[in-house]
C-alpha cells in the first residue's frame, strides 16, 4: 500500500494535535477566519475639499459616514499625515474606537493652505446605500495650536446630488460629484 506524504503530514499533524489537545483547523474555519473584501456596487461620490488660507501647521481632516442618529458607520477619507496624531481628532477618534472599527478610508495627504484634494468613494459598500436617506457626512478639523472644530454635518438624501456645501472651519467649502 502506497500512502502519499501529503495523507502522512495530515495524520501527523492531527495525531499532534490529539496528544496537546490543540483544536485542529478545518479548510472551512481557516477560510472562515479570513476577512471578506468589502462588496462595493452603485456608484461613486467624489467630495473635493478646499481649504481656507492660513499659516502654520496645515489642518487635519477627517471625513465619516454615521446615521442620521449619529451612530459610526465607517471612515470615508482621511486628510492627515500621520496616524499618531489621529486620536487628537476626539468626535471621530471616540466613535471609531467604540465601534472597534480599524481605519478603514482611503488615506491622503494633509491638504495644504488654499489648497484643495479630492477623494472618491462608492456610494454602496456592503449593503450600506449611502442615498438612502438613513446617513449623514461627518467631518472634523484641528490643527496643532489652532482651532478644532467638530460640528459639521452634511445630510445626504435620496435625492443627494451633485453641488458644492459651504465650509466651516478650516474648510472653505466641498464639491460633490455624484455618479450613479
Amino acid at each position: 500500500m502506497t500512502i502519499k506524504s501529503s495523507t502522512l503530514c495530515f495524520l501527523f499533524t492531527w495525531l499532534l494535535c490529539l496528544s496537546l489537545s490543540i483544536p485542529m483547523a478545518t479548510t472551512a474555519s481557516a477560510a472562515a477566519a479570513t476577512p471578506a473584501k468589502p462588496t462595493v456596487s452603485g456608484g461613486t461620490l467624489t467630495m473635493e475639499v478646499t481649504v481656507t488660507p492660513g499659516s502654520g501647521d496645515d489642518p487635519m481632516i477627517m471625513v465619516w459616514l454615521e446615521t442620521t442618529s449619529g451612530t459610526f458607520v465607517r471612515t470615508l477619507q482621511t486628510f492627515t499625515k500621520h496616524e499618531k496624531y489621529f486620536k487628537d481628532l476626539t468626535v471621530w477618534w471616540g466613535l471609531h474606537k467604540a465601534a472597534k472599527n480599524d481605519t478603514d478610508a482611503w488615506m491622503g495627504p494633509t491638504i495644504k493652505w488654499k489648497g484643495s484634494k479630492s477623494a472618491t468613494v462608492p456610494l454602496v459598500v456592503n449593503g450600506v446605500n449611502m442615498l438612502d436617506g438613513n446617513y449623514q457626512i461627518r467631518i472634523e478639523q484641528r490643527k496643532d495650536k489652532g482651532g478644532h472644530y467638530k460640528k459639521m454635518c452634511i445630510p445626504l438624501t435620496p435625492t443627494f446630488g451633485s453641488g458644492t456645501a459651504k465650509g466651516e472651519g478650516y474648510i472653505t467649502q466641498i464639491k460633490f460629484t455624484v455618479k450613479k
